[in-house]
């Protein structure tokens, strides 16, 4: 159906709040990167605050491909990443694969920085609609996924997500209209779906490289 114009005197809340994604992912996020040491380099800051997240972490490195929100640590493509081989103990990109143009190269490149034993930590969306950041590239099945990553000698991937949450996604970001039950949506996410997942049908992955 067609895009439903503003509607003056609604108000949306930040869009964070609105990706039906997101608690899936936060939930996962809070619970993961609490337990990363040593150097850390986050490739795409749009999901912060990711300092206090890794608060066991010796230095964190935010960058992205350009400084909009002037909030970065440096400006870097993550084809091309500006950094010595085995610079980083983890690598960090949420939600950042599907907007690469060659999201091989960057896997490579991720692969390069990091030091022998260092881990590389990804979420892609699969079953997930359409979002530019500015483009939406990519979505990559389990097998793509152990292709993509196939450089990296140990790979773990971990399903998002499942047919309801799908549904419930693809519901909830149909029209602006709709912005309440995306709210809903969220809390459902986390006390109903959160533990429901499907191999066949996920919203998205996680991943844990291991060099």
């Amino acid at each position: 159906p067609d895009e439903v114009p503003d509607i003056p005197g609604i108000l949306e809340p930040p869009p964070i709040l609105l990706e039906p994604k997101i608690p899936l992912l936060e939930k996962k996020i809070r619970t993961r990167l609490s337990s990363i040491y040593g150097r850390v380099l986050v490739l795409g800051e749009g999901y912060d605050p990711y300092r206090s997240m890794l608060s066991n972490a010796s230095s964190v490195l935010i960058t992205d491909i350009s400084d909009d929100s002037n909030q970065l640590d440096m400006v870097a493509d993550a084809h091309d990443l500006p950094f010595d081989d085995e610079e980083f103990d983890c690598v960090i990109a949420l939600e950042v694969f599907e907007h690469l143009v060659n999201p091989s190269v960057a896997s490579s490149e991720m692969f390069r920085v990091l030091k022998p034993g260092g881990k590389a930590i990804i979420s892609i969306p699969f079953l997930f609609h359409i979002h530019g950041d500015p483009h939406d590239y990519n979505r990559f099945t389990q097998q793509g996924l152990q292709t993509l990553f196939g450089n990296f000698p140990t790979v773990h991937i971990e399903e998002m997500g499942g047919r309801l949450a799908v549904l419930s996604d693809i519901f909830t970001t149909t029209t602006k209209i709709l912005v309440p039950f995306r709210l809903i949506n969220n809390i459902f996410h986390l006390s109903v779906l959160s533990g429901i997942v499907s191999k066949d049908c996920p919203s998205g992955y996680w991943i844990e490289a291991h060099r």
